[in-house]
């Protein structure tokens, strides 16, 4: 017979521990629900079935079967009242099995299928015997508690149910809480809603584009960008209009603003694939393909800011050959590394590390990590000593590899490759998971150049590649990850089908239970971009930087200003009352809402945009219905 266990069994065992004036109950109440695989409930008169043992599993069975009827209702909902047999109270450690018959039309007999999974232990509670008034002025009395009169308690006619306690019956059997309601929005009752700095709005699991800043305006491109702060990022990039040089600029985010500092050049020369890291908030690394002087070379300089103004260190010139592909990564405040293809040693995937004194940068000696032609480089720090690099392969059909590099001193050791994606994988992006494990992003070549994630599992030097996941099916580019600090990410991808709309687009990912599932597709912008970053910010907000080709060829270098929507860690409740933006709103955190019509009793509901209920699965669980109006919050 199959059936779903919907077991929320309680239990209360009362011992006794001698004798007294009234003996204790001595009774287990068995409290839960029952329904098919269908999740239909089951009811009727049905023949139940309890054991006790004196361990989790196996063991030995303490007395004989309990069995009889047990009337379950309309609404698959069950109570068993059982005296345990007297060699339970002898034992340590105490477990029951509850067995009822789940045939859709009761059989009266119990077998194998009708045994719940799991037993569930028992735990004593004490049980007052009696109790010896003392009287007046000896300090105890059993008339008064806490210097109230016994008439201001409960009076001997009342009874249990909810109209005789205080109190509305929400309260009763939920936990609730009142919230202010955020600016500029509203909520209705039965709204699931989510908690966002310091305020309540309806859920809203989308990314939504709130407003964009252009910060240069002529011929920007090999823009990269780093946060500096939950308010604050650096932008670097080639400035076209300038002789390509290689510049650097602040943007400073508040409210519906960014106040841009004054466009700074770090490089006197043609600038290509830059790269930036933050070592504080108020300090940066920057490396770059210097190809504006006689001999090309890699190189890389220390930026201070100081009130919006950079000051630069020396440039410290870390490869003598083109230098494509450059990836920088700050281990520590001062340990970091370069990595990059080196076009003077047979377009070697290349590794060096470097210790910064003052604003000076000193390196070791280069590494080389993978002995053929190398593309599409991306760093992910493992710890103060050890990284991932992530690169193309293109001697071994282009195919997504990875490697483990750990610091030896000023030296870098090697561990062996990994493949993590035998396609053809471009423009390799790289993350840092809740785990420590390294998200990396891609362009699948052979799969529609479909926007494609995996999770790689390190230990040591070894990594462990997950299975590709799809997360953005149409053609696409430059893919970049960025983690939030309530640990979602976000992936950032230029849509390449749509012509001439090659709109940004934004996916969130939510970390759940070692992955990640990740939301639909939002367009956060509404022109063609290139060269796309993306930069986490605090409360959920992101930057997604690029070049602005909207309407031509200008390439203006915009930030747009986005916010992830709401995660289910975000999820406060179910909207009790309705209310507008700055009053109040009781909001169900806990226990049942019934705010609501039409449900289907034990049907799983989930979160979706505007906060309304639906049965479809989505990445932010709310309940379960119990009835056509109640909702059981199960938030996850």
């Amino acid at each position: 017979m199959s059936f779903r266990r919907m077991v929320k069994v309680s239990c209360l065992m009362l011992m006794l521990f001698g004798s007294g004036v009234n003996a204790a109950p001595q009774t287990i109440a068995i409290q839960g629900a029952i329904a098919s695989a269908g999740d239909e409930a089951l009811a009727g008169e049905r023949a139940y079935r309890v054991r006790f043992y004196d361990q989790a599993a196996s063991g030995s069975q303490l007395g004989a079967d309990l069995t009889g009827i047990v009337t379950v209702s309309g609404s698959g909902r069950f109570v068993i009242n059982v005296v345990p047999p007297v060699e339970v109270f002898s034992s340590t450690d105490v477990y029951y099995e509850l067995a009822i018959d789940s045939s859709a039309t009761p059989d009266g007999s119990i077998d194998a299928d009708d045994v719940f999974p799991g037993r569930v232990q028992v735990h004593s509670v004490l049980y007052a015997q009696s109790v010896v008034r003392q009287g007046s002025g000896s300090g105890l009395d059993a008339d008064t508690l806490d210097g109230s009169d016994s008439t201001a308690f409960a009076a001997a006619g009342h009874t249990h149910n909810l109209g005789s306690l205080s109190g509305t019956a929400d309260q009763a059997r939920s936990i609730v809480h009142d919230f202010a309601v955020a600016a500029g929005e509203s909520v209705t009752a039965g709204d699931v809603v989510a908690y966002v700095n310091g305020a309540i709005r309806p859920y809203d699991p989308a990314s939504t584009w709130l407003f964009s800043s252009v910060f240069d305006a002529d011929q920007c491109s090999q823009i990269d960008a780093v946060a500096l702060s939950g308010t604050r990022f650096v932008v670097v990039y080639r400035d076209g209009g300038n002789s390509s040089y290689g510049t650097a600029i602040i943007g400073d985010v508040s409210g519906a603003t960014i106040t841009w500092s004054a466009p700074q050049v770090f490089n006197n020369g043609t600038s290509s694939y830059l790269s930036v890291s933050a070592l504080s908030e108020n300090r940066i690394l920057v490396a770059y393909w210097d190809n504006g002087v006689s001999v090309d070379q890699g190189a890389a300089r220390i930026g201070d800011i100081t009130s919006g103004t950079f000051t630069w260190g020396a440039e410290a010139v870390f490869n003598d050959a083109e230098s494509y592909y450059v990836d920088t990564l700050a281990l520590t405040a001062t340990s970091i590394v370069v990595a990059y293809r080196d076009d003077g040693n047979s377009y070697y995937g290349t590794a060096i590390a470097g210790s910064i004194t003052g604003n000076a940068i000193y390196w070791g000696a280069e590494s080389v990590f993978n002995a053929g032609s190398t593309a599409d480089v991306s760093l992910a720090r493992q710890s103060d000593t050890r990284f991932l690099a992530a690169f193309r392969d293109i001697d071994n059909s282009s195919a997504g590899t990875a490697i483990i590099g750990a610091l030896s001193g000023s030296d870098i050791d090697f561990g062996d490759e990994y493949v993590f994606s035998e396609h053809h994988a471009d423009q390799a992006a790289t993350a840092v998971l809740p785990d420590g494990s390294v998200l990396i992003a891609y362009i699948d070549y052979d799969n529609g150049n479909f926007g494609t994630a995996v999770i790689c599992r390190t230990n040591g030097l070894s990594i462990d590649p997950g299975a590709p996941q799809v997360i953005f099916p149409v053609s696409s580019m430059y893919p970049s990850l960025d983690v939030l600090p309530d640990s979602r990410i976000v992936a950032v991808f230029r849509d390449q089908e749509n012509y001439p709309d090659y709109f940004g687009y934004a996916i969130v990912g939510s970390w759940e239970h070692n992955s990640v599932s990740w939301s639909e597709p939002y367009p956060v912008t509404d022109y063609a971009i290139f060269f796309v970053q993306a930069v986490a910010l605090g409360d959920g907000d992101f930057a997604v930087i690029g070049a602005d080709d909207g309407t031509g060829s200008e390439y203006i270098g915009t930030a747009v200003i986005a916010t992830a929507g709401d995660s289910s860690g975000n999820v406060a409740g179910i909207a009790q009352t309705s209310a507008s933006a700055g009053a109040d709103c009781t909001v169900v955190m806990q226990g049942i809402s019934d705010q609501h019509t039409g449900l289907t009793p034990w049907r799983h509901y989930f979160a979706t945009s505007g906060g309304s209920l639906t049965s479809e699965t989505s990445s932010a669980h709310i309940g379960r219905a119990i009835s056509t109006t109640e909702l059981l919050l199960d938030v996850h």
